[in-house]
């Protein structure tokens, strides 16, 4: 390996981080950074070291003070300063894993394909994915640190942990792959205690697995590993209730491929492994979830490096990974745009979401914020006819269409639609519709289900709404759209 080779892969990288600095807060980053972390003074800061990453939902079985507190310091200020962290962070992970590889055959190939990858556009233009961009860094910095520096080793890796605990995985396996024997095993299982063992300390318990989607697992994890060599169409939303058959047989068959060229070099099958490791290490989530994160790759990303480091040719001169980076930039160029907003991110759900009902239900989510009403009406029916659609959908269908004024579609949706077990919330939109398509002998039958010794139950405008119903008036008062059934 050259000098100027572990730079050069951490220039690209960087470059490759620069065209997502003008993202914005988008899907999560608004509850989670903006609305929450963002607002914390020193002891709510404080606080994220003594409890998990929420008080309840899939977060509570997350300890990760070191990636919320990072969050809460820079979230402040707006996204701007979140991405140049996670550029910086992508950076230094391409520079150290050059060095790391330095003696396998080909470590500036591998460094690059870790740069300009399009799955790390994700941890790059989402703000709320700076954990795994820090647990990678890390992990790679505590095996980088190893052999000179034992205890600045075992705090970089518990630092890594309290970022995300994929950390541990990565560092590990890198490790396996340089051969570093019983230097490293040490300060690796130390900072594995003191990582776990605070996890125990405050609290926080291990993640469940839903045991009864566990014949999800082979499609999970071959479209997680079909991603590495074919990421498109590319859309943040991977369902795998809908995993395309072509994409599954593709990463099994990659498997298969890269165990039979991986021969005796040891830190391919490092790699190989870090490449299933870090996405089985995800199931819980994606069991859960159904949703294969394009952030989960990024540590099998390292995996792939090292794999191709491993069998990859070497090239005399610096130019022929230029032509290989080069395309990849312009990709990250145009994939920018997705960041700048959730209408931008979720957009293109037709062609790249695979009839996902929860692809389907953000996308009309997003239109619903927007106003924009019969497009969030017929995003809410391709979210109902999907294989698993998400909760309340029903509801939020008739909020659609009521608000875009086709009172007869949401008429004839709720109508066929389920009948028992209803919200107050769904059967005063029912009303509404009822009211609008001129049905009033209907809505006020719906109505009366609502009355109750107080009043109506429902929205807030449902009081005023009934009083003119019964009255056989016109409402005056336009019922606002919500966001939740």
């Amino acid at each position: 390996m050259r000098p100027a080779d572990a730079r050069f892969a951490a220039a690209v990288a960087a470059t490759a981080g620069l065209f997502y600095l003008g993202g914005q807060f988008v899907w999560d980053d608004g509850p989670l950074i903006a609305q929450r972390l963002a607002r914390l003074d020193l002891s709510g800061i404080l606080g994220l070291w003594t409890a998990p990453v929420t008080e309840s939902g899939p977060g509570s079985a997350y300890y990760r003070p070191v990636a919320m507190s990072l969050l809460a310091c820079l979230g402040r200020f707006g996204p701007l300063p979140i991405h140049l962290c996670a550029l910086l962070l992508h950076a230094a992970s391409a520079h150290m894993l050059v060095r790391l590889s330095s003696r396998l055959r080909a470590p500036l190939l591998g460094g690059l394909v870790f740069a300009v990858h399009p799955l790390v556009g994700e941890v790059l233009g989402w703000s709320s994915a700076l954990p795994d961009a820090l647990a990678v860094f890390f992990g790679l910095l505590s095996v980088q640190l190893a052999r000179r520096h034992p205890v600045l080793s075992i705090v970089a890796l518990t630092l890594g942990i309290w970022s995300k605990e994929t950390a541990a995985v990565v560092a590990l396996l890198v490790a396996l792959g340089r051969e570093e024997g019983g230097q490293y095993w040490r300060p690796w299982l130390a900072a594995v205690v003191v990582g776990l063992s605070t996890r125990f300390l405050v609290g926080v318990g291990g993640v469940s697995l839903a045991v009864q989607n566990l014949n999800l697992i082979p499609d999970a994890l071959g479209w997680a590993m079909a991603g590495l060599v074919w990421p498109f169409p590319l859309h943040v939303i991977r369902d795998v209730l809908v995993a395309p058959g072509s994409a599954v047989i593709l990463g099994w068959g990659l498997t298969a491929a890269l165990v039979a060229f991986a021969g005796r070099h040891r830190a391919a099958w490092a790699g190989l492994g870090l490449m299933l490791a870090s996405h089985a290490v995800a199931l819980p989530v994606v069991l859960d979830g159904y949703l294969i994160g394009a952030r989960y790759s990024y540590p099998a990303l390292v995996g792939a490096a090292l794999w191709l480091a491993s069998v990859g040719r070497p090239a005399v001169r610096v130019w022929p990974w230029i032509v290989i980076a080069m395309p990849a930039l312009v990709f990250h160029a145009q994939d920018r745009v997705r960041w700048t907003s959730d209408m931008a991110l979720f957009d293109r759900v037709e062609s790249a979401a695979y009839d996902s009902g929860l692809a389907w239900h953000l996308w009309a989510m997003v239109n619903l914020q927007a106003s924009n009403f019969s497009a969030a009406g017929q995003a809410f029916d391709r979210a109902l006819a999907s294989e698993k659609p998400y909760p309340g959908d029903e509801t939020l269908r008739l909020v659609a269409w009521v608000s875009a004024g086709e009172h007869q579609r949401a008429l004839a949706a709720a109508e066929g639609g389920p009948q028992e077990g209803l919200t107050a919330a769904h059967l005063a939109w029912w009303a509404r519709a009822a009211w609008g398509a001129g049905d009033k002998e209907q809505a006020r039958r719906i109505l009366s289900r609502l009355r109750g010794p107080d009043g109506f139950d429902g929205p807030q405008w449902v009081q005023s709404f009934a009083t003119a119903v019964f009255m056989d008036a016109q409402p005056v008062e336009k019922p606002m759209p919500t966001l939740s059934p």
